[in-house]
C-alpha cells in the first residue's frame, strides 16, 4: 500500500509520437514520449522480442 505522499504508476500506459529509424551498422533507433515515471525499457519489452548482444 503507499503511503502519504507516495505515488502509484499507471498499469497501462500509451506510448505516445513513435519513432524509429535504421542505423547504419544495421541498428535500430527507437524513440517515445512518455508520461512522467514511465520507462522506455518497460515498453519494449512488453513490445519486442529484445535479444542481447553481449560482447563486451
Amino acid at each position: 500500500m503507499a503511503g502519504p505522499g507516495q505515488q502509484r504508476r499507471a498499469l497501462r500506459l500509451r506510448p505516445d509520437a513513435p519513432a524509429w529509424r535504421w542505423l547504419e551498422d544495421d541498428g535500430l533507433d527507437v524513440g517515445v514520449a512518455l508520461p512522467v515515471n514511465a520507462y522506455a525499457t518497460l515498453v519494449l519489452t512488453e513490445r519486442a522480442d529484445i535479444e542481447s548482444d553481449a560482447r563486451a
